[in-house]
């Protein structure tokens, strides 16, 4: 059993890695011990001792010096021939598979190099098997990095790095020893991609629920209040949900909308809000810490978030905000794609409708109108469905058995 694991992610600890460092914690505590790594540099600030302890011990992979690691390179080759010589000629055979994308190729090599450096200091801290979050750039390093320590590896995909980024996806399964992804709708999304289904486990993106326990039960505001939290990019479907405001005001409906985060499309969505003159029912508060996101779902009657496909082909796989609102207590509205409807029944733990303004703004005219005591039942399923499928512990538990039969 594997009880020293390397952990690799994008960004570690960073605002969009919360489950990362979550589950890592969760490993902890079953008596694992993790050895963080995160490939970019990035922080938040630390809002208790864990977290800042994780912060100084992670070790960040793109933080070395080049030069360096070119010099770790030729002393990997002469401490090591073969082994170097056979995950570079791995490697320059990916590169030329990708060879239509010459920045992807040339990525490729660049994470190799890196990889063996990363390998030297695996190999140095006895690590017995790496873990990757994301099958792109993580999952790369981690691969190169396998070949030559002769360490074992795995990989967890979740959303952009399949739909958007899905490079060598069949390879890297088969190099690796499992593949670990959030939801059903990726595995049949990977195995179409002709990745190993044997070696593809159902490993939901867990909650830890005390961290979000249900509030009172609140009765409706007035004016109704609906809210939205996340990067303000195109797949989360704010243009969407904008126009919903529109369609919903010609209601006469008293609503009003708090759009949480930051992101490449504030200027756009401003500009957006002033041309349909929305400025009276949508206010864009900004981005918000993470420890103060249950607080702000006290005060939300609705929690709205209609992802969608962006133009790249990027979509978002389960949301953990919506499982964090489903265990406050607070009603969803949001739409069918992707994994989605696997945490959100529609109209059993939320309303999960197809993705157009038309569909958004009748679920939430729907939500409005039903009877408070319909509201309180699907609540209900909702916080418990949440704690039976989507806990962390039980989740990372399943991943502890996987890292077990390493």
């Amino acid at each position: 059993m594997a009880n020293k694991i390397a952990y690799l992610a994008p960004e570690l600890p960073g605002p969009s890695s919360t489950f990362v460092y979550n589950e890592i914690f969760a490993l902890e505590d079953m008596g694992i011990e993790v050895l963080p790594f995160s490939v970019h540099e990035v922080g938040i600030p630390a809002t208790n001792s864990r977290l800042s302890n994780l912060m100084l011990r992670r070790e960040v992979i793109y933080n070395q010096v080049f030069l360096k690691v070119i010099v770790i390179n030729i002393l990997a080759f002469f401490s090591k021939p073969k082994s170097y010589l056979n995950t570079f000629k791995l490697a320059i055979c990916d590169a030329n598979k990708v060879s239509r994308a010459p920045k992807l190729s040339f990525g490729i090599m660049y994470r190799f190099l890196y990889g063996i450096s990363f390998a030297k200091k695996l190999i140095e801290l006895k690590a017995q098997h790496i873990h990757a979050h994301f099958s792109h750039v993580p999952a790369d390093i981690a691969m190169y990095a396998a070949c030559f320590s002769n360490i074992p590896y795995s990989f967890t995909t979740h959303a952009n790095d399949i739909f958007e980024r899905a490079y060598l996806l069949p390879e890297k399964t088969e190099r690796a020893k499992f593949v670990a992804t959030i939801s059903n709708f990726n595995i049949e999304f990977l195995t179409g991609l002709g990745v190993i289904n044997e070696k593809i486990h159902l490993v939901r993106c867990g909650v830890t629920s005390s961290q979000f326990r249900q509030r009172t039960y609140k009765n409706r505001s007035s004016p109704i209040v609906f809210g939205f939290i996340g990067r303000l990019v195109e797949k989360k479907g704010l243009d969407i949900l904008l126009d919903a405001c529109t369609k919903l005001r010609e209601k006469k409906t008293n609503f009003y909308v708090e759009v949480v985060g930051d992101g490449p499309l504030q200027e756009n969505l401003k500009q957006k809000i002033s041309q349909q003159k929305l400025e009276d029912v949508v206010n864009l508060k900004g981005a918000l810490p993470h420890q103060e996101v249950a607080a702000w779902m006290e005060r939300i009657d609705y929690l709205v978030l209609p992802c969608k496909k962006d133009r790249s082909g990027d979509m978002d796989g389960i949301p953990v905000v919506l499982m964090e609102a489903m265990l406050k207590g607070v009603s969803v509205i949001t739409t069918d794609i992707s994994g989605i409807p696997e945490l959100v029944i529609h109209g059993e733990t939320g309303l999960a409708v197809e993705c157009s303004s038309q569909a958004v703004a009748e679920a939430m005219l729907e939500a409005i109108q039903e009877p408070e005591k319909q509201r309180r039942v699907r609540i209900e399923n909702a916080a418990a469905f949440v704690e039976k499928e989507f806990d962390l512990t039980s989740n990372t538990q399943k991943l502890k058995l996987l890292f077990s039969g390493v």
